[in-house]
């Protein structure tokens, strides 16, 4: 097992129980400092053999541009993964340590894609460790809003389709939907995904009445 140095008997951060390879593979402790390695007898917990263990601090390099837009992709690199179930987040720049909320594993990989938040602020791409999320490196970045616009006829038949036009940042999972005037935020009715190109299709309600289209994001 391994445990802080000087730690009292029966106090351990990891263990594993020996096998017939006599070899073994264990989790270094994540926080940096003087450790032991203990053989312990499995009844009476009697440690029978202890050798010092130093746990060095982890650097890592993390790369990621210093803005992004509402629910765009993040592009981020970073140097080394030091536990497979290492991830990657980003967080509000004020949040507390361990938060996380978008992420991605960091696996044996050193590039992935982060979705961005869809609320405009600071933020903070981190770089956390895997068994007790300590941030291991960070990086600012600001998020901020989408341009987006939409080219629609003034007034269509009941029932008839009519084309519409786009312009935006078509990031993954925004849409435009058709949903009549006054209708809460975040509600949608017929819709169409932005990614299947600038002009979109409508067949218009066979309700007389006003109507808006809306691009939302994903």
């Amino acid at each position: 097992m391994i445990a802080e140095k000087g730690a009292a008997r029966g106090s351990y951060i990891s263990y594993q129980y020996l096998n017939r390879d006599q070899t073994l593979e264990m989790l270094a402790p994540e926080t940096a400092g003087a450790y032991e390695l203990r053989w312990v007898q499995g009844k009476t917990r009697e440690i029978l053999v202890t050798r010092s263990l130093i746990i060095a601090a982890v650097k890592i390099t993390l790369v990621a541009p210093s803005s992004a837009q509402l629910g765009g992709d993040v592009e981020v690199s970073w140097s080394s993964t030091v536990n497979p179930r290492d991830f990657i987040t980003i967080v509000e720049a004020d949040a507390k340590e361990r938060s996380y909320k978008s992420y991605i594993y960091t696996k044996t990989n050193t590039s992935g894609k982060l979705r961005a938040p869809e609320k405009p602020g600071q933020y903070e791409v981190r770089y956390l460790s895997g068994a007790k999320y300590f941030t291991l490196a960070k990086l600012p970045i600001t998020v901020g809003g989408v341009d987006a616009d939409i080219t629609v006829p003034a007034e269509v038949a009941a029932g008839a389709p009519f084309e519409i036009v786009w312009t935006g940042h078509n990031n993954p999972g925004d849409y435009v939907t058709l949903v009549k005037a006054g209708t809460p935020e975040r509600r949608w009715s017929s819709y169409e995904y932005v990614h299947q190109g600038p002009q979109l299709m409508f067949r218009a309600p066979f309700e007389s009445d006003t109507y808006e289209l809306r691009y939302l994001t994903g």
